[in-house]
């Protein structure tokens, strides 16, 4: 932890069961998160794994002099983020008042060290395919462009 205590052969196991756990953010190349919008924020088992990894040196490190430093460089994150209603800026909910999800992921994606993030939002899920047929298109385009993209990046990685 930050304190540097010694830890108790409990604490030990805990600690060990932490990094099994942060360890697949750690071989992955390409992080893919998908969340629905919970009260304005992210679900509690999400914001719980965020919890429980979020440890000094699992993912980040910190210094007193220089702050802190995430653990996990040159990753890419793609974030879709699932809206029952609408947050444009002009509806009744507008994601500058309301959003609390895609904020708060990218500022812990960032934290961590990954500075290559990628969001899909899909908005107006409550009411099903009907409702916002053109939106539900879109999404299906943007996340067919994002793929594309990423495949082509790491197929120059590859070469």
């Amino acid at each position: 932890g930050l304190s540097g205590a010694p830890l108790t052969p409990s604490q030990q196991q805990a600690w060990a069961t932490l990094q099994e756990l942060a360890q697949q953010l750690h071989w992955a190349d390409i992080v893919l998160l998908s969340t629905p919008l919970w009260n304005f924020s992210i679900p509690y088992k999400l914001k719980h794994f965020i919890d429980l990894v979020s440890q000094k040196d699992i993912l980040f490190s910190f210094d007193p002099e220089h702050g802190f430093g995430g653990l996990l460089r040159d990753k890419t994150a793609v974030v879709v983020h699932a809206r029952g209603l609408n947050y444009a800026a002009q509806s009744i909910t507008p994601a500058q008042r309301f959003d609390f999800q895609k904020p708060y992921i990218e500022a812990w994606l960032r934290f961590i060290g990954i500075e290559d993030v990628r969001s899909l939002i899909i908005q107006k899920t409550l009411f099903g395919p009907d409702i916002d047929h053109a939106a539900r298109q879109d999404a299906r385009k943007a996340a067919s462009r994002l793929a594309k993209d990423l495949l082509s990046r790491t197929t120059e990685a590859i070469a």
